[in-house]
């Protein structure tokens, strides 16, 4: 009896679930399977807010700011052209841009694939209100940079980019991947790694209306580091406004660490063409431009050094004793070698070395460079870091030239003759140089030989970076640089110095000029590298003038800029 019950039950049983089986698979086997798969896993990614870039004073340079972008997933599209279709109406856009830009996106299926990018908060609100009339079709809030002195900082800031494919190759064991945003140029290039943070993102379930049922999974995005730079902006404003509409590099550096205050190459351009989408049309119109604008002049513009390369010239000469303070040579405006006549800017009759270095007289120098050949001179040129990459945080630093015998053979195929030594010992003929290096080369000087490497980060969150552990010194005498010095005093200080415009009562300033003739029929490139105070200097700078004319216009730019600086209580 008890037997026949539990058949009983148990058959009950059986013929329920094959009710529910029937009704659930048969009847409403449609309906749950369309619910099913109207309910998916969506990704929703988290892009990390890059660190800010800082000059010294915490003044920002680079921030990122909130914006809008549209995505697509592409397993939850019904209608992908009605979609594009309609979505364009709502953006003003033309549906088959968004086409574009879909298919040269798309990745995976459950993968939102960006489609329009930094759209205005209105329209994100608009498609978010109707986000039902369209399936797939997400809103998120995205990080953009944002560079409140753009025109100023171009050069050093760089800017971002979508990475590619030869960065990925390369960057790959680091966590870098496809449609990633990566620095290009600058510090955003050099410090990439510490600014880009972590991307995270959320794994939730939603339904057939795409509204969220469950979180399924969180990592949260990690903000990069903020780094703060050396740079000052008030003089780096000051040194834009004054080389605006020409070309050339300005570079105030600390005469003493190394630390750059302020680099300006002009012209400059726009960093919101790499942001702004509207004005992505001007980058080639940039990269054509026969002014370079993208070149940054203070490191990667290579120059004849000119009458400022004077300054290792008479070192050497002092250094190896092919000369005394006492030794003089005469000057009548040129020096004869065979039929070719070298000359000079003027007649200066008897010269010593203090007499050439103030008066820039090249029929001296001439005759130091046989003296002392060119071995000696490359040797030298080498040595006050000429023909050397600085070692400036920057990417695309150029190391320039030291003209040599076997550089020449090798290079151009040519032998070397005297008038090369002679174009040489004046800082022209094959010898190139950037602004930077001459920078680096006059505080050596003014260091009494110590070597310092320029840099541009002070500090990566908060935790300052030293750049001046075991420095090495040339091997000159010190009693020769300490000559040196209070020559270059005197270019500016003596009435008949070279860049006596520039003195001024109130700051003792030395230095020198150089004008280099450009050989092409334009005007001449013009120099000054100098340093003060001359009692305790505080900076080094250079002021560097592309075709700018003489020595004379860098030394009145020059001398605008240290009254700027003095009127802000810089010195």
């Amino acid at each position: 009896m008890r037997l026949k019950v539990f058949h009983v039950i148990i058959l009950v049983f059986f013929l329920v679930a094959l009710t529910g089986l029937v009704y659930t698979q048969i009847l409403k086997g449609g309906f749950y399977y369309r619910l099913s798969k109207n309910n998916c896993i969506r990704i929703i990614p988290e892009v990390a807010k890059r660190g800010l870039i800082l000059d010294r004073q915490g003044e920002i340079l680079a921030d990122s700011r909130i914006s809008f972008n549209l995505a697509v997933i592409p397993q939850e599209l019904k209608d992908k052209d009605l979609t594009f279709q309609l979505l364009a109406q709502v953006l003003g856009k033309n549906p088959t841009a968004l086409e574009k830009e879909y298919r040269k996106n798309m990745n995976l299926p459950f993968v939102p694939v960006v489609i329009d990018k930094g759209i205005e908060k209105k329209l994100a609100i608009i498609l978010e209100q109707k986000k039902e009339e369209f399936p797939g079709v997400i809103i998120g809030p995205s990080s953009e940079r944002f560079y409140p002195h753009y025109g100023t900082n171009a050069h050093i800031l760089g800017y971002l980019r979508e990475i590619d494919a030869s960065r990925i190759v390369r960057l790959k064991d680091y966590g870098y991947k496809v449609k990633d945003m990566v620095g290009y140029s600058g510090i955003e290039e050099f410090y990439d790694k510490e600014l880009r943070g972590k991307d995270g993102g959320t794994q939730i379930e939603v339904d057939n209306k795409s509204r969220p049922i469950r979180v399924i999974a969180l990592k949260p995005a990690q903000k990069g580091k903020d780094i703060r730079l050396t740079i000052d902006l008030r003089i780096q404003k000051i040194a834009s406004e004054l080389l605006e509409g020409r070309r050339g590099s300005i570079i105030v550096m600390d005469a003493f660490n190394g630390e750059i205050l302020a680099m300006v190459s002009s012209p400059t351009f726009n960093l919101d063409v790499f942001i702004n989408q509207a004005e992505r049309g001007q980058i080639n119109k940039l990269s054509k431009d026969p002014n370079a604008p993208f070149l940054n002049r203070a490191i990667s513009g290579l120059y004849s050094l000119g009458s400022v390369f004077k300054t290792v010239v008479a070192i050497a000469a002092l250094d190896s004793a092919k000369i005394t303070e006492q030794s003089h040579f005469f000057c009548d405006g040129k020096l004869s070698l065979g039929s070719r006549d070298f000359n000079c800017w003027s007649k200066h009759d008897n010269q010593n070395i203090k007499e050439a270095i103030v008066h820039s007289c090249n029929v001296f120098f001439y005759h130091l460079g046989l003296l002392l050949g060119p071995e000696l001179l490359n040797k030298y040129a080498l040595n006050f870091g000429l023909g050397t990459p600085t070692g400036i945080d920057l990417p695309f630093e150029l190391k320039g030239i030291v003209p040599s015998r076997t550089q020449k053979r090798l290079l151009r195929k040519e032998a070397w003759y005297q008038g090369d030594t002679l174009n040489f010992s004046i800082g022209q003929g094959d010898l190139l140089v950037t602004p930077l290096q001459a920078v680096k080369m006059m505080a050596i000087i003014i260091n009494n030989g110590l070597i310092i490497r320029p840099h541009l980060i002070k500090a990566i969150d908060s935790k300052e970076v030293n750049f001046s552990e075991n420095p090495s010194r040339v091997n000159i005498r010190s009693e020769i640089l300490s000559k040196l010095k209070s020559y270059l005093r005197e270019v500016v200080g003596s009435q008949t110095g070279t860049a006596h415009i520039l003195d001024m009562a109130n700051l003792s300033i030395g230095g020198k000029t150089g004008t280099v003739q450009t050989g092409e029929g334009g005007r001449q490139h013009a120099w000054f590298v100098g340093f003060c105070p001359f009692e305790k200097p505080k900076i080094v700078f250079c002021v560097f003038l592309e075709r700018g004319g003489s020595s004379s216009e860098s030394c009145i730019i020059a001398k605008k800029m240290l009254e700027e600086m003095i009127k802000q209580g810089f010195f």
